[in-house]
This record gives structure tokens, C-alpha cells and sequence, in this order.
């Protein structure tokens, strides 16, 4: 009976952690007017989200906006630039994005 509720248990576990995968959207915010400041508009953070969602994803998981600081995302940003084939400009639109949540 023990090794019926183990199973049981890491069926369970393992329902769980794909489900908590599943939801993966929920890291990533939608831009609203609060997000809108003097330094982005609303269809510049818009570009930025669907940028990361297609260059970043490509290749890995997309990264969630609060896993790092305004500063924090810059060195990260400049060494995916040329990884992930993004411009200049569309670099910074994704920049703006990830720095731009308000909780």
C-alpha cells in the first residue's frame, strides 16, 4: 500500500509541475496605459513583448521581465543581440518591455 501512495504521490508532483508549466503566459504582462511612461508608448511595449515572445523563444524558455533589474537586463540583452539576430532598434523595444512592468 506504501508504494501505491509513492506513486500516487509523484503522479501527482509530476501533474503539478506541468501545469505550473503550462501557465507560462502569466510571467509575461500585457502592456496597459499604466506601463506607458515619457520613455515608451503602449505599441512600443506591445513590439517588445512580441519580439521577446519570437527571438527569444526561438531557441530557449523566454525569460520572465522580473528576472532581472533595468541594469541586470542590459549586459544580458547585449550578449543575446547578435544570438538572437535582433537589430538595435529592436533590441531597445524589448528592453523597454522587460523594464517597464508596474506590480
Amino acid at each position: 500500500m506504501n508504494k501505491n501512495l509513492f506513486n500516487i504521490s509523484i503522479a501527482l508532483v509530476a501533474l503539478v509541475f506541468f501545469l505550473a508549466q503550462c501557465s507560462t503566459t502569466s510571467k509575461f504582462y500585457t502592456p496597459t496605459d499604466v506601463n506607458v511612461s515619457s520613455k515608451a508608448t503602449l505599441d512600443e511595449l506591445n513590439q517588445g513583448r512580441a519580439l521577446l515572445m519570437e527571438k527569444c523563444g526561438q531557441c530557449h524558455g523566454v525569460p520572465a521581465p522580473r528576472k532581472h533589474d533595468a541594469e541586470g537586463w542590459k549586459p544580458t540583452m547585449a550578449s543575446m543581440q547578435v544570438k538572437a539576430q535582433i537589430s538595435d532598434a529592436q533590441r531597445e523595444l524589448i528592453y523597454k518591455y522587460l523594464t517597464s512592468e508596474k506590480n
